[in-house]
């Protein structure tokens, strides 16, 4: 059964500065449900709060979780991996469910779970190659297959598709929605992009500091509310691209 995401009056404050305030909204059971909004606006503070990884006040509840308990997979905005580590793919993905040490082998349970994820990603053909060894874009399929090996109830995603070109990124944004509807799955999704938005979003939050818009396309992606949210108005907004976290026509 797929959870909803309720996020009640969240507010993180760190050395005196408020990252975000009094944020309230709804990511339905389901869903793949972006977060949008400009650089530096508490979009990724707020995926830490639900994750629980640092201190805020409000509260997030699971809808549909037993005890309010869930499995949550995570892909971060950044990882480093070393392109010299001995592993293969197939070792990075089970090295951390085993409990076997993988040099004494992998077991088969483990392996076809790792196919599996990897099928899922359309990264199967990575599962004997060396991590470092192929481009952003693949290893990013690599780790939502490493999110997958947990079964989890949510997947958070933050901006996953960073360093990838635009075309990659519809793409790879169109794969998370086909994994969402497989796996009945919740996803939760930050996103610079507009249009990867209007193409694949079930809901939508709108994240400046403040909640500046909840809900569906047509409820959030106004001229209104994004000249609020990024100072542009939307036919204008088709015509630029962000790289890095800053816009450019």
């Amino acid at each position: 059964m797929a959870v909803g995401v309720e996020l009640q009056n969240i507010t993180v404050v760190s050395e005196g500065n408020t990252l975000i305030e009094n944020v309230s909204a709804f990511v339905p059971a389901g869903s793949l449900t972006f977060i949008l909004g400009p650089n530096g606006g508490g979009k990724t503070t707020l995926l830490k709060c639900i994750l629980n990884i640092i201190k805020y006040s409000g509260k997030v509840i699971f809808h549909g979780a037993k005890d309010n308990k869930i499995k949550i997979g995570y892909v971060p905005q950044k990882i480093n991996v070393d392109r010299d580590m001995p592993l293969t793919v197939l070792e990075y993905l089970v090295s951390g469910f085993q409990k076997l040490p993988i040099f004494l082998g992998i077991l088969p349970k483990f392996k076809k779970e790792a196919l599996d994820v990897l099928k899922l990603t359309g990264a199967e053909g990575l599962i004997d190659k060396r991590l470092g060894r192929f481009s952003g874009g693949e290893m990013q399929r690599v780790l939502v297959a490493l999110a997958l090996m947990q079964k989890p109830d949510v997947l958070i995603l933050d901006e996953p598709s960073g360093g990838i070109d635009i075309s990659g990124e519809t793409l790879f944004c169109g794969l998370i929605s086909s994994i969402k509807k497989q796996l009945n799955i919740t996803v939760i999704m930050v996103t610079h992009d507009i249009e990867v938005v209007r193409a694949h979003a079930d809901n939508v939050i709108l994240l400046k500091k403040t909640l500046r818009g909840s809900g569906t396309i047509s409820d959030t992606l106004t001229d209104a509310k994004l000249k609020e949210l990024f100072g542009i108005h939307d036919k204008e907004k088709k015509n630029c691209h962000f790289i890095g976290g800053e816009e450019h026509a």
